[in-house]
């Protein structure tokens, strides 16, 4: 760059005046133009200097510049040969560490699969060799040769260290395998020593000799191996002591107390056996009397039961008989057993008469007792009668089917299918079998078991009502009316409507236009069940409900039979109204009951479909000879006192009549007072049947 000159270049000369010279003016422009000449001569010289000089600083500047690259150029080079020696300084050091990891992951994963049993222990050394060289050999390819011997070297170390671990390792499983063996040779001398005392000795000595000299082999030290062999002779003899207190803890408890038996066992499981010995002798005096009592219960409850069958007159099947001998023999109730089953042909047969024979048999005795005196042996067959009677009864009552056939009245009985397509068919084979149970029983049965006409009440619940009242209208045709109505009473344990419409359809209750009032009733108690009817104006539940129990009240035999009455026209009423129509109280019990008439300042419910003047006609038709026929010839008593049957036949049409536990038949009262049999039971006269 030119500099501008500032006098230094000229070095350091001083100005210094000149002579003063004088000159013409004249001469004055010559000596004006020689200066300026002189001036620029000057100042070219100064610019060539400056030219040159700058020149120069140039040509320094590019050599400064070339050598400062140079030395640039010398530093990079020496830079990038430092980071390559690092880079693979570095690449060394990790592939080292990959190495090392790559060897204590194979340690490892030989460990691994020693232990699961991947591989065999023969083969671990020979697969630490191979796969540790090739790791080795593959890696150090890698590594720059002026590292590759130190990283070899490096290497090598681990690659020892590893490998004597890699033996202990096997080593070690040698040991665990010596070990194992061992314990399952104990546990089969264990199982050898269970077999009695002499193998139990055996065991003993061969555990004892074999692993004093094979336990150090597993890397138990000698008092180690001692003490197990100690705590296995120890186990073996409290097993020993342990099998003989389970099995007789008196000589149990002898022997423990002798020191010289078992002389190896602990002195505190000794002592603990000693005490178990004790407690299992008290166990056994406790458990003994306990069986003894048990058995005598299980000796009480058979015999009981035994008692229930003969007093009942049942009879009993042969294996069952047999079996009672078996149970009581050797015991206070066989004797007892002998007699009662001397006696069962006897309480059998008198079992197997009907229930009104049995009750006139016990009559008869009664009396004979009671105006000639009896015997013990009058009084004992008299209560054993009267047991039998009783049990019949009772057991009438539950089933009626089973009791005939556990008194050999009746063979075994078909079940019913309860399909209701085929019912009425099953219900007509049926019938006889029912006509003998009612004849045993003294009154019409059901063609029913409890527990088939509870299945046959599911049935028809889940029917609508038009098709529940034509199933029990089929059900009726393959029944008598009196079979009906004990149907119906089997279907008031489980529905009451059910069974009041079963006792319509029994009736064959129908409107006029021939409608089932079963279907009516139905109808009604789902409606009220589901609240749809909705009474006129002015009525209620309540007030319908008290004027049907006022038309009803008295006309029943119980208040029971009343309240069934009155829920059946209560749900016919209801029946109509959900229909739409407008009812009164007396058309619903008309239709639900037959109807409730007054007759002689009596109420009694009318054969369903009689009008009030056919009752009155046909009272007046009663003659003696059907007197006679009521009564089944035998002697009628009005308030104690006897009357004839042409008498009795004048006073019906006056007579009050009175509801009976049959259906049809009414009770008789003349005066006030009942007429009756001789025995005090009430004279029925069959009106419906009439």
């Amino acid at each position: 760059m030119a500099r501008i000159p500032d006098g230094s270049q000229f070095g350091n000369v001083v100005a210094r005046p000149g002579p003063m010279v004088q000159q013409d003016p004249a001469a004055y422009g010559e000596g004006t133009a020689r200066a300026l000449t002189q001036a620029g001569q000057i100042g070219m010289q100064m610019a060539n200097q400056s030219l040159a000089q700058d020149q120069a600083e140039r040509k320094h500047a590019a050599a400064v510049a070339a050598a400062e690259a140079k030395q640039l150029a010398r530093e990079q080079a020496a830079e990038a040969k430092a980071a390559a020696k690092e880079a693979n300084r570095v690449k060394a050091l990790v592939t080292t560490a990959k190495v090392r990891g790559g060897l204590a992951s194979l340690h490892n994963q030989l460990q691994a699969d020693l232990e699961s049993g991947a591989i065999d222990k023969a083969d671990v050394g020979t697969t630490w060799q191979e796969r540790s060289k090739s790791l080795m050999d593959e890696s150090l390819q890698t590594v720059d040769p002026d590292h590759r011997d130190l990283v070899g070297a490096t290497l090598l170390n681990d690659v020892g260290w590893y490998g004597q671990s890699v033996t202990k390792m096997v080593t070690q499983r040698d040991k665990k395998d010596i070990l194992t063996g061992g314990l399952s040779y104990f546990e089969e001398m264990q199982r050898h020593a269970a077999r009695g005392p002499k193998e139990a000795d055996e065991a003993i000595a061969n555990v004892r000799a074999f692993w004093t000299a094979t336990g150090p082999m597993a890397g138990e030290d000698p008092a180690t191996a001692s003490l197990r062999v100690q705590l296995f002779t120890e186990n073996v003899r409290q097993r020993q002591a342990t099998d003989l207190v389970n099995a007789d803890p008196g000589a149990a408890l002898k022997a423990l107390k002798n020191k010289d038996y078992l002389p190896e066992l602990d002195p505190g499981v000794r002592a603990g056996l000693v005490q178990s010995a004790d407690s299992s002798l008290l166990r056994g005096q406790q458990r003994a009397a306990l069986n003894a009592e048990a058995a005598a219960r299980a000796q009480t409850k058979a015999w009981e039961g035994a008692q229930t069958v003969f007093q009942a007159g049942k009879v009993p099947t042969p294996e069952y008989a047999a079996q009672l001998v078996k149970t009581f023999k050797g015991t206070p109730y066989e004797s007892a057993l002998k007699s009662m089953m001397a006696d069962g042909p006897g309480n059998s047969a008198f079992a197997a008469q009907p229930v009104a024979q049995q009750a006139a048999a016990l009559t008869q005795l009664q009396n004979k007792m009671n105006q000639g005196g009896a015997t013990p042996e009058e009084i004992k067959n008299y209560e054993r009668m009267d047991k039998v009677h009783k049990a019949t009864i009772s057991d009438l009552k539950e089933d009626p089917y089973k009791a005939a056939s556990e008194r050999g009245v009746l063979p075994d009985l078909q079940p019913l299918t309860l399909d209701m397509a085929t019912l009425p068919q099953q219900l007509a084979k049926r019938a006889q079998s029912a006509n003998v149970v009612s004849q045993f029983a003294g009154q019409e049965v059901s063609l029913f078991r409890p527990d088939e006409a509870n299945k046959v009440a599911g049935i028809l619940q889940a029917l609508p009502p038009k098709d529940r009242a034509g199933a029990l209208s089929g059900l009726s045709q393959a029944m008598t009316p009196a079979q009906m109505r004990a149907f119906g009473k089997q279907l008031g344990a489980k529905d009451d409507t059910l069974a009041a419409a079963a006792l319509m359809a029994a009736n064959g209750a129908k409107t006029t236009n021939g409608r089932q009032v079963a279907e009516i009733a139905l109808t009604g108690a789902d409606a009220l069940k589901e609240d749809r009817v909705k009474f006129p104006s002015g009525q209620s539940k309540t007030s319908i409900r008290a004027e049907i129990d006022k038309a009803t009240r008295g006309a029943y035999l119980s208040e029971d039979a009343q309240r069934a009455a009155g829920d059946a026209a209560f749900s016919v009423y209801a029946g109509l109204v959900a229909e739409g129509q407008s009812p009164d109280v007396g058309q619903a019990v008309r239709l639900a009951t037959g109807g409730v008439m007054e007759l002689n300042g009596a109420k009694f419910v009318k054969p369903y479909g009689w009008d009030d003047s056919r009752v009155t006609k046909t009272l007046k038709t009663i003659d003696a000879a059907k007197v006679s026929s009521f009564s089944g010839g035998k002697q009628i008593m009005v308030g104690g006192q006897p009357i004839t049957p042409e008498d009795l036949a004048k006073h019906m049409p006056n007579a009050t009549l009175g509801p009976s536990p049959r259906g049809g038949s009414y009770t008789v009262s003349v005066g006030g007072r009942m007429v009756t049999s001789a025995d005090g039971k009430p004279l029925l006269v069959p009106l419906g049947g009439m």
